[in-house]
């Protein structure tokens, strides 16, 4: 899933950060205009809007989400890995794939330890970024 700046095409122009799949109709009706998207490559279906480092951001700039499935403390290997084979293979039937493109996601699968390990580099990332922003909760 991408995010992509935007610029509303109404009374008052607006500069923001949007996921794809709330832009995708809106952007098909002619309401926003896709500016650049947060991705490191250009997307097929978007293929003319740029990504932020070639539209002059920074360089290879990027912003992603991702979606997982979390069990309870101390669940069972066998079943996480059960689970785990069952969500891969859901997530590689054409149907899926095509159903989750609709709505601006691409499909990731991997191991728990792929989550663990992008849920951590997420928290160092953007604790870095709050850091360095001097960003507080009032």
């Amino acid at each position: 899933m991408a995010a992509a700046l935007y610029r509303r095409r109404q009374r008052r122009s607006g500069l923001g950060l949007r996921q794809r799949r709330h832009g995708g109709p809106a952007l098909q009706g002619e309401k926003v205009k896709l500016l650049a998207l947060a991705a490191p490559k250009r997307l097929a279906e978007y293929g003319d809007i740029p990504t932020v480092s070639e539209a002059g951001g920074p360089a290879n700039f990027e912003l992603k989400t991702w979606v997982a499935l979390f069990g309870p403390r101390g669940m069972p290997k066998a079943a996480v890995d059960k689970i785990n084979a069952g969500i891969n293979q859901a997530l590689n039937e054409p149907d899926v794939l095509a159903r989750m493109a609709n709505f601006g996601f691409e499909s990731w699968r991997g191991t728990p330890a792929d989550i663990t390990k992008a849920a951590a580099a997420d928290s160092t990332r953007f604790a870095k970024i709050v850091g360095e922003s001097g960003i507080t909760l009032d």
